[in-house]
């Protein structure tokens, strides 16, 4: 996440290998979100929309539009795991 989320631009290879894991990473915490349907606030329906929306959006070829999808994906992912660990779903990790 901090690769994708820094200041710096990741590599290609770091951006491909983000490109693997954060759909899957996003996939899982939606599924924990809509499974734990315990929080009806705006804030959680906003962050399933973006997921939504961020994972059915192609992945550019190019590397600048690459790396700003992959930064999108890993904001929704961090807010979608902040927002669980917020409701008590998952453990904060140590």
């Amino acid at each position: 996440m901090k690769t994708a989320l820094g200041t710096r631009p990741p590599s290609q290879k770091q951006a491909d290998e983000l490109q693997v894991r954060l759909p899957g990473h996003l996939r899982r915490l939606v599924c924990i979100t809509v499974a734990n349907a315990a929080d009806p606030a705006e804030t959680t329906a906003q962050l399933l929309l973006r997921a939504r929306a961020v994972s059915t959006q192609d992945m550019s070829d190019n590397h600048g539009p690459a790396v700003d999808h992959l930064r999108r994906t890993a904001r929704v992912v961090d807010e979608l795991l902040t927002r669980l660990v917020e409701l008590r779903c998952l453990r904060e990790a140590v």
